[in-house]
C-alpha cells in the first residue's frame, strides 16, 4: 500500500463516506472500500472510527521495519479491518487472525476470503492454556467489541456466555512472530506474562491495554517486566517513547507499541 498523495486523498475521502454512512437512519450490512479495494461485511457495525485509526493514522503499523515476508498475528480479529490493513501494508506477509466471537468470526472469514492464500482465520480465544473457556458478550449485541474471556460489561447490561475453544498461546506462537496485534479485552495481562513474549521471539507488538483505572498496579508491574527485564522498548502509537516513570494520567484504555 503506497503512501502517495493520491492514496492519502483516497483514504481520507473513504473516511468521509464512512462517517456519512454512520449517520444514516439504517444499518449498512456491507461497505465497498476503495483503499484497499474490497468489500467488508459489517453486520451493521460502523467502520468509520476504526478505518480512520488504521488507514489514515496507521495505528497498527509496525514500530520497526519488517522482513520481506513477515509473519503477522492479529489476536482479536473483529471484522478483519486490521487484518486487511496488514495484508495491504505488508503485501508479502503471512497472516494468522484469531477471533473467539463466533458471530464476528463468520463475518471475518467472509472479509478475509479474497486473501485466503496468505490469511488464516482461527476461531478461538488466545489464552494461556488449551481447552475451552466461556466467552462473555452483551446479550443485546452479539457483535459488541468488548466481549471477552473476562466479563467487562457494566452491571446494568445483561451478559450471555458461549463456550469457545481456548488456544494455547505458547503452542500457537512457537515460531517467531514479526508483528503481533493484541486486542483481547483484558486478557492481555495474562498473555503478556508468558515467557514467549520477548523481543527476540515476538519482535514487534501493538497492544491495547484495558481497564487501567482498576489495574494500574498490575499494568505498572507488567510494563516493568516487559521493558526492564525482557528488554522491550515501549512507545505510544505516535512513536513517542514512554519514560521510565509511567505517566499518572493514562486513559482507561491505551494502545502501546512494544519492540
Amino acid at each position: 500500500m503506497l503512501r502517495t498523495a493520491a492514496a492519502t486523498y483516497a483514504t481520507h475521502a473513504q473516511s468521509v463516506v464512512l462517517k456519512l454512512l454512520a449517520r444514516a437512519p439504517f444499518k449498512v450490512q456491507s461497505v465497498p472500500l476503495v483503499i484497499p479495494k474490497c468489500t467488508v461485511a459489517t453486520g451493521g457495525v460502523g467502520l468509520a472510527g476504526l478505518y480512520d485509526e488504521l488507514f489514515c493514522h496507521h495505528l497498527y503499523e509496525s514500530p520497526k521495519p519488517l522482513p520481506a515476508r513477515p509473519r503477522i498475528v492479529d489476536a482479536g480479529g473483529h471484522l478483519g479491518l486490521a487484518s486487511i490493513y496488514f495484508l495491504s501494508r505488508y503485501p508479502d506477509c503471512n497472516l494468522t487472525t484469531i477471533e473467539p466471537n463466533p458471530w464476528l468470526a463468520t463475518l471475518l472469514r467472509t472479509n478475509l476470503a479474497p486473501w485466503s492464500e496468505r490469511a488464516r482465520v482461527l476461531e478461538g480465544a488466545l489464552s494461556v492454556r488449551a481447552g475451552y473457556a466461556d466467552f462473555h458478550f452483551s446479550t443485546d449485541n452479539t457483535l459488541n467489541v468488548t466481549g471477552g474471556l473476562e466479563n467487562r460489561e457494566p452491571p446494568e447490561r445483561e451478559v450471555s456466555r458461549v463456550n469457545v475453544v481456548s488456544l494455547d498461546a505458547t503452542e500457537l506462537l512457537a515460531e517467531p512472530v514479526d508483528l503481533m496485534k493484541l486486542d483481547v479485552e483484558g486478557h492481555e495481562f495474562q498473555l503478556l506474562s508468558l515467557p514467549i513474549f520477548r523481543p527476540a521471539h515476538i519482535r514487534n507488538m501493538v497492544v491495547e491495554f484495558h481497564d487501567l483505572h482498576q489495574r494500574r498496579a498490575a499494568f505498572a508491574e507488567l510494563m516493568h517486566e516487559l521493558r526492564h527485564v525482557r528488554g522491550y522498548r515501549a512507545s505510544s502509537v505516535d512513536g513517542i517513547e514512554l519514560p521510565a516513570q509511567l505517566p499518572a494520567d493514562l486513559p482507561d484504555c491505551v494502545v502501546l507499541k512494544l519492540y
